[in-house]
């Protein structure tokens, strides 16, 4: 999946569909931190794409502390993801009132953005959703960790959406939620369902049905936000 150009996205600017592409390489661990990445002679030849259009998209992934580049040695993938300290000191608050936080504010974006998902995505999109899907649930099944495909397939609907804003807002969140997410799959049940709902948002987005994808999305995660709620809750009722 990393090594093809999205060629099937003619609306996007060059350089945006090698930013999608180099992005998904490192978030699927294709690229590891502190890997020398290609020059920019090699990824213009890999991708068949011109060498300016290179430039600008590793300067993009540069801005957003994916890549580190270093004059007279190179580029490399970022150690780890930087994030501002505002957003390091909600992280620092209680897990209950974090992941409440974090998950109404994916309530108020997310479907919306499954919804335009379901309206443009192309078919390689759909492909990755939904192999996204299966595969979370194959590993659910099998009791290993299936955090890869769930980061996956959220991440991939955020770009099929085509509103780089959206997408950007989405995978803010999503990293911040990586820290709750371990707390999240410890609530008995929650996992399960979350790979149902997983399956009926991608087959949703594959029939292009945006207001089934819509209402999928939200039930999906008012059904984690109810959980986290009774959680905070009887965590409560504990401390008294």
């Amino acid at each position: 999946m990393g090594d093809v150009l999205r060629r099937n996205r003619p609306h996007a600017l060059v350089y945006q569909r090698i930013v999608d592409t180099l992005r998904v390489r490192i978030h699927d661990g294709e690229w590891q931190p502190g890997q020398r990445v290609p020059t920019v002679a090699e990824l213009s030849k890999e991708l068949n794409v011109g060498q300016s259009s290179v430039r600008e998209a590793l300067r993009i992934l540069g801005n957003e502390q994916l890549l580190r580049i270093e004059q007279g040695r190179g580029i490399f993938v970022a150690d780890a993801p930087k994030l501002p300290p505002a957003l390091f000191d909600h992280l620092a608050m209680s897990a209950e009132v974090t992941l409440a936080a974090l998950f109404e504010a994916r309530r108020l974006i997310e479907p919306g953005v499954a919804a335009l998902a379901a309206t443009r995505a192309s078919d390689e999109d759909i492909a990755i959703i939904t192999n996204a899907a299966r595969e979370m649930d194959e590993l659910v099944l099998q009791g290993q960790e299936h955090a890869k495909p769930d980061l996956l397939m959220h991440c991939q609907i955020a770009q099929a959406c085509g509103n780089p804003m959206l997408q950007k807002m989405t995978e803010v969140l999503l990293d911040l939620h990586v820290e709750g997410r371990a707390r999240t799959a410890l609530i008995p049940g929650v996992v399960q369902r979350s790979t149902q709902y997983h399956l009926l948002i991608a087959t949703a987005i594959a029939e292009h049905d945006a207001s089934r994808a819509e209402a999928l999305m939200r039930a999906h995660l008012d059904d984690i936000i109810s959980v986290l709620q009774r959680a905070a809750r009887n965590f409560s009722t504990v401390e008294r």
